[in-house]
């Protein structure tokens, strides 16, 4: 966890989604990191000095693509592992990160992504699904 300016602990957290198709999930993204920074839900510790902050990338539902948007957006974060990741929607995108993001220990939420081969925690220990497998 790293440090901002105003001397928070910032929860650094990769969105990377298919925004071609869903043009609506960063306003969902924007407003959800916002309750949770401003304590309407009850997610951070009491008087945290905890914030969300997150960055999205488009994942266009292809593995490469959604590598690329990974490697990118762990380089904005000065080369340091992200703290969690979201996404994908598509299940080939979704192992492609499961893969990579487990390497590094970066906990991977996936909110749709339903390919049986997601459930082995052996090969993924570092991925959850919202959506049960198809």
């Amino acid at each position: 966890l790293g440090q901002n300016e105003t001397n928070k602990t910032v929860i650094n957290l990769a969105v990377i989604y298919d925004t071609d198709v869903y043009d609506w999930s960063p306003d969902i993204i924007d407003a959800t990191v916002s309750f949770i920074n401003e304590g309407m839900w009850d997610v951070l510790p009491s008087n945290s000095t905890h914030r969300v902050e997150y960055h999205l990338e488009n994942s266009k539902c292809d593995p490469t693509t959604a590598v690329r948007a990974w490697w990118k957006l762990r380089t904005a974060n000065g080369g340091k592992p992200l703290d969690g990741l979201i996404g994908a929607r598509c299940s080939g995108a979704s192992i492609s990160l499961a893969t990579i993001s487990g390497l590094e220990h970066v906990p991977h939420l996936s909110p749709v992504s339903d390919s049986a081969a997601l459930s082995n925690d052996e090969e993924f220990p570092f991925f959850s699904r919202l959506l049960a497998p198809g």
